[in-house]
């Protein structure tokens, strides 16, 4: 009986479409015996069922997604209404724009389709548009935008450089000076501010200085018969009136 129950199970293999019978018919047999192929039971028995079942289906590919509007790292104020535009296409479903769900990192759900507006909360928003096709395979898109009205006094101030330069000597490369530039978070120099740093030479600390900055938002200190060697400047306080300092130093070095 085996062998018209394999050429039965065969013909429906053929029957199903499946091209390379042979394959399809060890694949699927049931193993007996040892695992895998052996002398007294071959690849095993016949699974009639199994080997002429529906073909697994072809890939499904997940939708693409685009934003088109607003473009990342935009920027809108305080109640803002904001356009939303995007497209969703699919290999298999086609254009899926209508069914785009749109949702802020703030906000949640903020709307659907291919085009809307909304006005957002103040913040730093991650927008999101995604889809799912019919076959269960989603796609998005995301930007980043900021809503809020930008202050309109400076209250942050920062170190903006770090720079250095030589004077003096033969060369003019005895003393060295180190210059130390404020500025506020509305782009404007800081004068009149304390300014702390310590210096090191090939990584050892070898001087701490206090100066307050000029008219210029700049302060100079000197390092008189500076020895070889690469140095940096670590800024440790900053002290200005009604500002408060990022704490930050802008990487820097000079090798001398």
């Amino acid at each position: 009986m085996a062998s018209p129950h394999v050429a039965g199970t065969a013909a429906l293999v053929i029957a199903a479409g499946i091209a390379d019978v042979r394959t399809q018919l060890q694949q699927t047999a049931d193993d007996l015996g040892d695992a895998g192929v052996d002398p007294h039971h071959g690849y095993g028995l016949v699974d009639a069922d199994e080997a002429a079942g529906t073909p697994p289906p072809p890939p499904n590919d997940a939708p693409t997604v685009s934003i088109t509007s607003p473009v990342d790292s935009a920027t809108f104020g305080s109640g803002d209404t904001i356009l939303f535009e995007g497209t969703a296409s699919d290999t298999e479903d086609g254009d899926l724009t209508g069914s785009l769900a749109w949702s802020s990192s703030i906000d949640g759900a903020i709307g659907t389709g291919g085009s809307f507006s909304a006005t957002l909360s103040d913040g730093n928003h991650t927008i999101t548009a995604s889809v799912t096709d019919s076959g269960g395979a989603s796609g998005d898109d995301a930007v980043s935008i900021t809503v809020g009205d930008p202050p309109t006094e400076a209250t942050t101030v920062s170190v903006s450089a770090v720079t250095y330069a030589t004077e003096g000597g033969k060369n003019q490369d005895k003393h060295l000076l180190i210059t130390i530039a404020l500025v506020d978070d509305q782009g404007n120099a800081v004068s009149g501010a304390s300014v702390s740093i310590d210096l090191y030479r090939d990584t050892s600390l070898i001087a701490s200085g206090t100066a307050t900055t000029g008219t210029d938002g700049t302060v100079t200190f000197s390092l008189k018969n500076a020895q070889s060697g690469t140095y940096t400047t670590t800024v440790t306080d900053v002290s200005a009136s009604g500002l408060t300092w990022d704490t930050l130093t802008p990487i820097n070095s000079f090798t001398k």
